[in-house]
C-alpha cells in the first residue's frame, strides 16, 4: 500500500509541478491582464493542491491551517485582482491610432 501512495504522490507532484511552471509562465509572460490573473490562479491552486499531497502522504494534519491560509490568499488575490481590472479598465487601442 505504501508502494502505490509513494506512486501516486510522484505523479500528482509531477502534474502539480507542471500546473506550476505553466501558471508561473503565464503570470510573468501575460500578454493581458486576465492571463495573468489566471496565471496567478493556476500557480496558487498548484501550491495548495501540493501542500494537501504532502498532508496526505505524511499522513498529518499539521499542515490543514497552512493549506486554508493558501487558498484564502489565492482567493483573496484573484479577487483584488479582478476588482482593480475593474474599476481601472485599459484603454482599447483605436484603429485611428498609430
Amino acid at each position: 500500500m505504501d508502494t502505490l501512495l509513494n506512486l501516486s504522490h510522484m505523479l500528482v507532484g509531477a502534474a502539480l509541478a507542471a500546473l506550476f511552471a505553466a501558471g508561473t509562465w503565464r503570470l510573468l509572460r501575460g500578454p493581458s491582464p486576465l492571463d495573468r490573473i489566471l496565471g496567478f490562479d493556476a500557480a496558487a491552486l498548484a501550491l495548495v493542491g501540493y501542500m494537501t499531497s504532502e498532508s496526505i502522504r505524511l499522513r498529518r494534519s499539521d499542515f490543514f491551517e497552512l493549506i486554508l491560509l493558501f487558498t484564502l490568499f489565492g482567493f483573496l488575490g484573484t479577487t483584488w485582482l479582478v476588482l482593480y481590472l475593474w474599476h481601472h479598465p485599459r484603454p482599447t487601442p483605436t484603429e485611428d491610432a498609430p
